[in-house]
């Protein structure tokens, strides 16, 4: 049960990191385009 939370708490955090650096490349991106 313990082992089986954990793996479910590695996931949902590696998707909201996964998530997060996904929008942080797309504004960079946008701002470079904005800015060229």
């Amino acid at each position: 049960m313990l082992l089986n939370l954990w793996l479910i708490l590695t996931v949902c955090s590696a998707q909201l990191i996964c998530f997060y650096s996904y929008i942080r490349v797309a504004v960079i991106t946008s701002q470079y385009y904005l800015c060229h």
